[in-house]
C-alpha cells in the first residue's frame, strides 16, 4: 500500500477498483471499501496504526477475527483478520505488498498481533508505505498471487523452483498456502527450468 498520491496511478487499489467493483458496485456501500486514507499520516508507523485501528473497528460479521490454529505454537494465539481474499501482486526482487527483501517489516512474527506495519526505506518509489504483515496476509481464506509477462518470469522461477538467490527466502515464497495465477510468458522460465532437470 503505498502512502502517497503521487503514486496513485501505479497503486494496485486504483488498478483493481475499476476491475472489481463496477460488476457488483449496487450492493457493495462505500462503507464497506477499506482504501488507505489519502493522503496518509506523514509517518508510516502511525499510518499503520490508524489504518488498523479502522479494520480493527469493523464489525465482527464483516471482518472476522481468528486464531492462527494450524501455525507453529508461538503464533497459536495471536489474533489474525480473516479476510475472504488477499490479492497480491510480486515484485521482481520478490516482494508482495509492500513487504520488500531486508526491511524488517517483512519479519514481523505473526505472535506479534500486528496486521498492519510501516514501512520506511521502500527500494521502489514511494519510500514511505504500509502493508498487511506476513501474518495477517497468510491468514486470509484465499490468497491469489498474480503475475503477468515475460518480466515476471525470473521471479516465478527463483520463488517456485529455486528457493530465492543465494538460499534467502523471498517474501513471496513466505505466503503460505498461495495459489498462483500466471500467463504463458510468465510461465516461459518455468517451462525452460523443466527442461533443464
Amino acid at each position: 500500500m503505498k502512502a502517497s498520491t503521487e503514486e496513485e496511478k501505479n497503486s494496485l487499489f486504483s488498478s483493481c477498483l475499476p476491475l472489481f467493483l463496477p460488476p457488483f458496485q449496487a450492493g457493495i456501500p462505500a462503507s464497506n471499501v477499506h482504501a488507505l486514507a489519502d493522503p496518509p499520516a506523514a509517518c508510516p508507523h502511525e499510518a499503520a496504526r490508524e489504518y488498523e485501528a479502522r479494520l480493527r473497528a469493523l464489525p465482527r460479521e464483516v471482518l472476522p477475527i481468528v486464531k492462527n490454529e494450524e501455525k507453529e505454537e508461538e503464533e497459536k494465539n495471536s489474533k489474525m483478520p480473516l479476510f475472504d481474499l488477499v490479492l497480491l501482486g510480486v515484485g521482481p526482487d520478490g516482494h508482495v505488498a509492500s513487504l520488500f527483501p531486508g526491511l524488517p517489516a517483512v519479519d514481523v512474527p505473526a505472535s506479534s498481533g500486528q496486521w498492519v506495519v510501516g514501512v520506511e526505506g521502500s527500494p521502489k518509489p514511494p519510500p514511505l508505505r504500509i502493508s498487511l504483515t506476513l501474518g495477517a496476509i497468510t491468514s486470509a481464506k484465499e490468497i491469489l498471487v498474480v503475475a503477468f509477462g515475460a518480466g515476471k518470469g525470473d521471479i516465478i522461477r527463483q520463488a517456485l523452483l529455486l528457493g530465492g538467490k543465494a538460499g534467502s527466502v523471498l517474501p513471496v515464497q513466505r505466503v503460505a498456502g498461495a495459489r498462483w495465477l500466471i500467463d504463458a510468458a510468465a510461465a516461459a522460465g518455468l517451462e525452460e527450468e523443466e527442461k533443464k532437470e
